[in-house]
C-alpha cells in the first residue's frame, strides 16, 4: 500500500438502457490492475440497484448517488482522501 494510500475513482456510468446495464467492464479491471480503488457505482434503477431509473442524461439523483460513493471513499483507510477522481 503507498504510503498515504491508494488513488481511487469513483467510476460513474453514463446513459445505458437499465435492462442492458452490466456491472463488470473492462475498464474497471484495467484501473484495478494498476493499483487505484475503483469504486464503481450502480445509479439508482440501474443493474442490481434499487429504485427507479431517474433520466436518460441528467437526474439530480444521480448525483447524490455519485456525491455519497465519493464521501465513502474519503473515509475508508486504504485510501488517499486528496486523490480522489470521478
Amino acid at each position: 500500500m503507498p504510503k498515504n494510500g491508494y488513488s481511487a475513482i469513483v467510476f460513474v456510468h453514463d446513459y445505458i438502457p437499465p435492462s442492458e446495464y452490466a456491472t463488470t467492464q473492462r475498464y474497471v479491471d484495467y484501473l484495478a490492475r494498476n493499483c487505484f480503488i475503483v469504486f464503481k457505482i450502480n445509479l439508482r434503477g440501474n443493474g442490481d440497484s434499487q429504485g427507479q431509473a431517474s433520466g436518460v442524461y441528467f437526474s439530480s439523483v444521480y448525483v447524490i448517488d455519485t456525491l455519497n460513493a465519493y464521501a465513502a471513499l474519503q473515509n475508508l483507510s486504504l485510501v488517499n482522501p486528496a486523490k480522489i477522481g470521478l
